[in-house]
């Protein structure tokens, strides 16, 4: 039996550095009902990144996942163009989503973290 070299070659030069990491933590829902098992999420327009796996798994609990840029998300939640989303408690608080929002579930659903790269030519 011989090896495949596709396997057991070197992988590619990406031509970064990883400096470090910080997070974003995990992730909860907010919405203005509260939310208290997946039966909760049916009919529910949820904001979610555009992301086919986030989209996938919001569905299948009974969600209608709806992308939304993060920038206009706040409009969105007040404009009642979405009923709930789902963020870190930091980004919640920063972003004051509890304005336009009456609940807020501690699901830790996604854990958030952030590494940080650095171009090797820089």
């Amino acid at each position: 039996m011989t090896a495949n070299p596709a396997r057991c070659s070197s992988p590619p030069k990406i031509n970064l550095k990883g400096l470090g990491y910080t997070e974003n933590g995990f992730r909860q829902l907010t919405a203005n009902k509260p939310i208290m098992k997946p039966e909760d999420l049916a009919g529910i327009k949820l904001r979610v990144m555009e992301n086919k796996i986030q989209m996938a798994t919001w569905r299948t609990l009974g969600a209608n996942p709806t992308p939304v840029s993060f920038g206009e998300l706040f409009t969105a939640l007040q404009q009642r163009t979405v009923d709930a989303q789902e963020n870190p408690f930091e980004l919640i608080y920063t972003n004051k989503f509890y304005e336009v929002q009456n609940y807020v579930m501690t699901t830790n659903h996604i854990y958030t973290p952030m590494p940080i790269f650095m171009n090797l030519e820089f």
